[in-house]
C-alpha cells in the first residue's frame, strides 16, 4: 500500500530517475570485496575495472548451505536416474501453461553417462548411454535430480485387465 503511494506521486519518480545515473555509477566505480584480478592477493576491484579485464576472480555474496565440488556426496556413474523437467521440455512448451497433471520429473529413466567434480562447483552430472536416443544433452546438479535405488518394475501379468 505505502510503496503504491510512492509509485503515483510524480515527484517522487522524477527525483529517482534524476538520480539513478548518479547511483549506477557509484555502484560501478566502488570496489567489492567479490571480485580481485587474478594473481593478485588483495580483494577490492571495481566491477568497471573488472569488465576490462579478460578473467578476474569472484567469490558467491552467500556462502552455499551444501557441501560443493570435490566434498560433495555424489551419484556413481551408471546409477539410474529420473531428470527434474524444465518449464518447455513437456507438453506444449513455453506458450502454454503447466498443468497440475504434467509430471515433475522425467517419465523415462537414464544412467548417469558422465560425473565431472570441479573446484569449487557443484558436480555436473551427464544423462545417457549408447542406446538411449532421448537422453538430454544438458548437464544436471544432484537437486535436479531423483535416484532411483532399483528400477521400477512392471506388475504381474495377472493384475492386468
Amino acid at each position: 500500500m505505502l510503496l503504491s503511494l510512492y509509485l503515483l506521486d510524480p515527484r517522487l519518480i522524477r527525483t529517482w530517475v534524476r538520480h539513478l545515473p548518479k547511483v549506477v555509477d557509484y555502484l560501478n566505480n566502488y570496489p567489492t570485496r567479490l571480485i580481485k584480478a587474478p594473481g593478485t592477493s588483495k580483494w577490492g576491484l571495481a566491477p568497471s575495472e573488472a569488465i576490462l579485464l579478460e578473467e578476474v576472480e569472484s567469490k558467491p555474496s552467500i556462502s552455499s548451505k551444501r557441501p560443493i565440488g570435490k566434498d560433495e556426496i555424489t551419484l556413481k556413474k551408471g546409477d539410474s536416474v529420473r531428470y527434474l523437467l524444465a518449464n518447455a521440455e513437456w507438453e506444449g512448451g513455453m506458450e502454454n501453461q503447466k498443468r497440475a497433471t504434467d509430471p515433475t520429473y522425467s517419465p523415462s529413466i537414464h544412467k548417469i553417462r558422465k560425473i565431472v567434480v570441479s573446484k569449487k562447483e557443484p558436480v555436473l552430472y551427464y544423462l545417457g548411454s549408447g542406446d538411449d536416443k532421448f537422453a538430454p544433452k544438458r548437464g544436471f546438479v544432484r537437486e535436479e535430480l531423483m535416484h532411483l535405488t532399483r528400477d521400477p518394475e512392471l506388475p504381474l501379468k495377472e493384475y492386468y485387465l
